[in-house]
């Protein structure tokens, strides 16, 4: 691992902006501990966009209506 790239950092990131000029890349906002409180919801709404998706092109080529 490179130094300077430790994500659980909380004072900051070592770095370099545009110019070159060395910085310290800081996190701002709310963030979770992990994904996997987003990721049931985000699955289960893929897999109704999927579904209606499916639905809509057996329509259009069937007619089930």
């Amino acid at each position: 691992m490179l130094a300077g790239t430790d994500g659980d950092n909380p004072q900051g990131q070592q770095t370099i902006d545009s110019s070159g000029t060395a910085t310290i890349l800081k996190a701002k906002g709310r963030h979770d501990p992990g994904v996997l409180p987003r990721a049931v919801p985000m699955v289960e709404a893929m897999v109704a966009l999927v579904l209606a998706d499916h639905l809509l092109r057996q329509q259009g080529q069937c007619s089930l209506w």
